[in-house]
């Protein structure tokens, strides 16, 4: 059986379960848990539960609760996660934040930034933008790059 690190048994199936912990859960989520439990299940594999808890201003403790209370009710099991624990955790995103720094600062790992060139007075709109108005993908491209660029800035000043 392949390892990860020459160590952790990997299983023939590894399927993922991801929710945001912004809200409680609605149908079209225990939909895609439930298909992708069903997967696992049938390719005798494991399930993965990740806690996607990066937005501090929307996610919520009884949020992340109620999820997992909501899904064991549903008769969903993973082999990994955040109440389970596991070998490759932890399994709370907010908790990953060393690792991606420290892949992010290994030479050569560091994808190259563009400079943005968007008018200043297209980032200041605040309404949505008409079709006729609407800017290049290249235009969005470099807008979007530059938004990384600041994002990074900022994770690295923290």
């Amino acid at each position: 059986m392949p390892t990860y690190n020459d160590t952790v048994p990997v299983p023939p199936y590894r399927g993922r379960l991801a929710p945001s912990p912004t809200g409680l859960m609605h149908i079209g989520h225990a939909a895609t848990f439930w298909t992708a439990y069903q997967h696992a299940l049938q390719r005798g594999g494991g399930l993965v539960f990740r806690d996607e808890d990066l937005d501090p201003q929307r996610s919520k403790p009884s949020y992340a609760e109620a999820m997992l209370e909501d899904l064991r009710w549903l008769g969903i099991r993973w082999q990994e996660g955040p109440d389970v624990g596991g070998p490759l955790g932890p399994y709370r995103q907010s908790e990953r934040r060393q690792f991606y720094l420290a892949a992010w600062r290994k030479p050569g790992t560091q994808a190259p930034f563009t400079r943005a060139r968007v008018r200043a007075k297209t980032l200041r709109r605040r309404r949505p933008l008409r079709t006729k108005e609407m800017m290049s993908r290249s235009t969005l491209a470099a807008a979007a790059n530059e938004s990384a660029k600041q994002q990074t800035t900022k994770l690295l000043r923290a």
